[in-house]
């Protein structure tokens, strides 16, 4: 330790310098240095996401759900599994062991979910992605006395055009809701009809779905059977048949747009007077 302070008494200009270099150093590193405010950090949770369109939520548990558990319930590290169905979407969430490295299992992972070869054919390629926090830096309001709507469709606009800047890899939309296609049913009309309200709500359930049917072999080769029936307008709904008489009497389901538009819990709707009218 005395060498070193003689040393640096008798090398007083190459000890400034060094005292210089590390100053600058120092700045430079801080300046360039990555800063958050709420650091992106793991939660040791790997997310596997796989499209079904228009299967149902038991078709999903059966056709995807329960394969991948039996897939990967042989796997080390695994704290807990489990799984959800809904319509035309599964999803498997696994959590690891404290300390498990997560690179190498997500690999791992993916590895046995490639594995599987009897996931139905209209089912979409299994996206597997870790779970990590990631805090919003910024957040922006956007308010007005206009319709809810309208807020709506200012804030997608302004949420693309962030995520246009180089700076900004990720911007999403809170508090807002789906829109939702409200019916409104003439109790008159139903009984003019004999029908009831589950009559209609048979009919609309029933008259808007999408479905896979399968897969056809043949000598030309395989072809892909699948029931496209989705409705997504007051239009489109207005088609629906609710109900054919003997004599070939077709009852439509007729929405007419009254223009009155209102919010119910589950989203945007627009609501519509619904009459019935012979075909």
């Amino acid at each position: 330790m005395k060498a070193l302070g003689k040393w640096s008494v008798e090398h007083r200009v190459t000890v400034n310098l060094i005292m210089v270099f590390l100053i600058v150093a120092g700045m430079f590193t801080a300046m360039n240095m990555k800063r958050e405010m709420f650091p992106q950090f793991s939660l040791d949770m790997i997310s596997i996401a796989v499209d079904y369109p228009g299967a149902s939520p038991e078709d999903v548990e059966e056709g995807i759900c329960i394969k991948i558990e039996e897939q990967l319930k042989s796997l080390e590290n695994i704290k807990t599994m489990y799984s959800t169905a809904v319509e035309g979407d599964a999803g498997v969430v696994l959590e690891l062991d404290a300390g498990t490295d997560i690179t190498a299992k997500l690999n791992e992972v993916r590895t046995e979910i490639d594995l599987i070869d009897s996931f139905p054919t209209l089912a979409e390629d299994p996206v597997v992605v870790e779970i990590k926090n990631n805090e919003p830096a910024i957040y922006v309001a956007v308010y007005g006395d206009v319709a809810e709507r309208t807020l709506k469709q200012t804030a997608e606009k302004i949420r693309d055009d962030l995520v246009g800047f180089d700076e900004i890899s990720l911007a999403e939309l809170m508090g807002v809701r789906e829109y939702e296609i409200s019916v409104e049913i003439s109790e008159e009309n139903l009984r003019n009809f004999s029908l009831s309200f589950d009559d209609v709500v048979r009919a609309v359930g029933s008259g808007s779905l999408e479905l896979p049917g399968g897969l056809i072999k043949t000598s030309g080769g395989e072809f892909l059977i699948r029931a496209k029936g989705k409705r997504y307008t007051g239009a489109e709904y207005k088609q629906i048949p609710l109900v054919t008489r003997a004599d070939s009497t077709v009852v439509l389901a007729l929405f007419l747009d009254l223009g009155l538009a209102f919010w119910v819990a589950s989203g945007i709707s627009i609501s519509f007077t619904a009459l019935l009218c012979q075909k």
